[in-house]
């Protein structure tokens, strides 16, 4: 197994924050999500490998670390982790994948509770996760069932491939992800053991979720729970994204949307108050709602593709000269 030290971009954000910004060591490992003498070992590497002599070397050598820095400081993400940008979405999904991966592997420790949502993008993770064992770690479904599409993208599929990668515990969110009446809801909702997993998300220590966008060939519009009229009615709301089928707009507003008080699963509200809530998406049409994402605060962790960090950037950036 790789061990969280020899993590090369770990390292350098390390150091960055401790040589660079005067950051405490237990400032950072809070930070990062590590534990501080993790931070003290992983510094005593970087000399060791003379990553760092006096000072720390050219960050260019990252081609995307001064992106990932300005991301985090424009919209105020606690990180922000950017990959190649591939001409291929499947190849684009699978860096992104690895990336994804790799974060998780720092975050999910023994009793800890993992939420997970659905999606195409979110199911190249499982994979890449190096075998490590924790104990009395959950993982959680954040949504149900998804209709129509394929097994391998519900919450539920996500979620054991994940808690087996992780030796960990899971629990399964038997229950359509969507119904036809808010009074059919409340009463699956009370039965109790779906009431149980509910309960599971307002403990979360970490939610990975994907970002969906409602066009024709989203994972969303897939399940065929949603129609071209749906989704006209959407975008006269201003849609932005959806997270477990919760619709908002640019500004992170969900209310205008009342198809969201039918889904089986999380009220995304409820991602404001977990420490590490990680937005894993890619390709630049995803934009919008990366950005309606970070403002409604239902993620503070960012993993996408160069181009969709390129073009955030420049829209803010433009938006401030405006």
């Amino acid at each position: 197994m790789k061990k969280v030290i020899d993590n090369k971009r770990l390292m350098l954000k390390v150091c960055d924050l401790f040589y660079n910004h005067n950051e405490t060591q237990q400032t950072i490992a809070k930070q990062l999500s590590i534990s501080r003498p993790t931070v003290a070992k992983i510094l005593e590497q970087a000399r060791a490998t003379q990553m760092v002599r006096i000072i720390i070397p050219d960050l260019a050598e990252d081609s995307y670390f001064e992106m990932e820095r300005k991301l985090e400081a424009i919209f105020g993400l606690k990180e922000a982790i950017i990959v190649d940008e591939k001409k291929d979405l499947y190849a684009q999904k699978e860096e992104v994948g690895k990336a994804a991966a790799e974060y998780l592997e720092r975050l999910v420790k023994d009793g800890k509770n993992i939420g997970v949502s659905m999606g195409t993008t979110l199911g190249h993770i499982a994979k890449y996760i190096q075998p490590k064992v924790v104990k009395n770690a959950m993982f959680i479904p954040l949504v149900g069932g998804i209709g129509q599409v394929g097994m391998e993208l519900h919450s539920n599929y996500l979620v054991e491939e994940l808690a087996n990668a992780f030796k960990a515990q899971y629990i399964l969110l038997h229950a359509p992800a969507k119904v036809s009446k808010k009074s059919i809801k409340e009463g699956l909702i009370g039965e109790a053991y779906i009431e149980k997993i509910i309960k599971l998300t307002n403990k979360l220590d970490v939610a990975l979720v994907g970002l969906g966008v409602p066009t024709k060939n989203s994972t969303t519009m897939a399940t065929g729970y949603y129609d071209e009229g749906d989704m006209e009615v959407m975008r006269k709301k201003n849609v932005a994204g959806d997270i477990c089928m919760n619709f908002y707009d640019s500004e992170g507003r969900t209310e205008q949307f009342e198809m969201n008080e039918t889904v089986i699963g999380i009220d995304i509200k409820k991602l404001k108050s977990v420490k590490d809530s990680i937005g894993v998406t890619c390709g630049v049409e995803k934009v919008s709602a990366i950005r309606g994402a970070i403002a409604g605060q239902y993620i503070n962790v960012l993993i996408t593709d160069a181009a969709s960090a390129r073009k955030l950037i420049e829209e803010m950036e433009l938006e401030e000269k405006s």
